[in-house]
Parts: structure tokens; C-alpha cells; sequence
């Protein structure tokens, strides 16, 4: 004679129970909640922070990139076409036109507004340019910059230090 199960299901049944199941999808549901706000920082990034990304990596880039060619290379910061580029010690001519033209051009709100040198003073209406020296330091520059919004940032570039420091407004360097 047969063992039947009495409610006419099997008894070697694999699966989830129904709890199993919801737990499951909370648990998942936690942790989007959590990783989704860090997510959203990177697919809905405004200019100000595309602005912000392109300099800190670039001049951590450059200072790298110099000490390991043994090559000076210059951050050029074209204040009239509201644009960032890089060349290097040694380029010809049509070289630098195509790295001038192939420069980083800032997004239509936000502008240059000055760079400032600890000695030299400030430059407003022209180009100003950060050497990156062959021992893996540069020149102490400050970069300000401005949006449609009126709101003020400052690219403080230390010779020693790796990280650029970002501030809100307009700093100097005896602040």
C-alpha cells in the first residue's frame, strides 16, 4: 500500500516557503536603499561636480604623470575661452594648437573667473598656467570659478599635497 500525504501534496517538496520569500525581497530592498543614493551622485551629477571631477584628477594626473616621464607638464587655464588644457615640455607647435583645441571646454554655466599665484598676484583676463615639475610637485595656484547661480568655488592646488582642496566661495591664500 502507497503513503499519500493527506492534503494531496508531495512530501519531498524543495522550495521557499512564503516568509523565505519576503525576507528575501526586504533584505534586497535594504540594501538598494543604501546603495542607490551613491548610485544617484553618479548618474545625475551636475556640472559643478563634472567641473570638480575633470580638475581633481587631472592635476593629481599630471603630477604623477610628471614624475613618472621625467617631464614638465603644464595645466594651461584659458581664461577668455573658458577652457582647460594640458601640454608638456617639448611640444611642437601643431601639437600645442591640437592640445589647445582638444582642451577641456567648462560647461556654458560656469566660468573662470581669476587664478591667483602666493606671489605673482591674480590673472583675470588672461591665461594662467600650473607647472608640474619632474619631482612630483607643482605650482601653488588657486583657481576660482562661478556658476549662472552666483555660486563661487575654489580649486586650491597645493605643490606638496595630492588632493585638491575644493571650497565653497572665493578663498585667498592667507585665508
Amino acid at each position: 500500500m502507497m503513503n499519500v500525504p493527506r492534503y494531496g501534496g508531495m512530501t519531498n517538496q524543495r522550495g521557499f516557503t512564503f516568509i523565505e520569500l519576503i525576507v528575501v525581497i526586504v533584505l534586497i530592498g535594504l540594501m538598494f536603499s543604501f546603495a542607490l543614493p551613491k548610485m544617484d551622485n553618479l548618474l545625475y551629477m551636475d556640472n559643478r561636480d563634472r567641473v570638480s571631477r575633470w580638475v581633481v584628477l587631472n592635476v593629481e594626473n599630471l603630477k604623477n604623470l610628471s614624475l613618472k616621464k621625467q617631464t614638465r607638464h603644464i595645466l594651461h587655464v584659458d581664461i577668455p575661452a573658458n577652457t582647460l588644457w594640458i601640454s608638456e615640455d617639448g611640444m611642437e607647435e601643431e601639437a600645442l594648437d591640437q592640445a589647445r583645441k582638444s582642451g577641456y571646454t567648462l560647461p556654458s554655466d560656469i566660468r573662470i573667473m581669476d587664478i591667483i599665484y602666493p606671489f605673482e598676484g591674480k590673472e583675470e583676463d588672461e591665461r594662467g598656467e600650473i607647472y608640474f615639475y619632474t619631482q612630483g610637485y607643482c605650482d601653488n595656484a588657486i583657481i576660482h570659478m562661478e556658476n549662472d547661480d552666483k555660486e563661487k568655488m575654489s580649486f586650491v592646488i597645493e605643490p606638496f599635497l595630492p588632493p585638491v582642496g575644493i571650497r565653497d566661495g572665493f578663498v585667498l591664500f592667507d585665508e
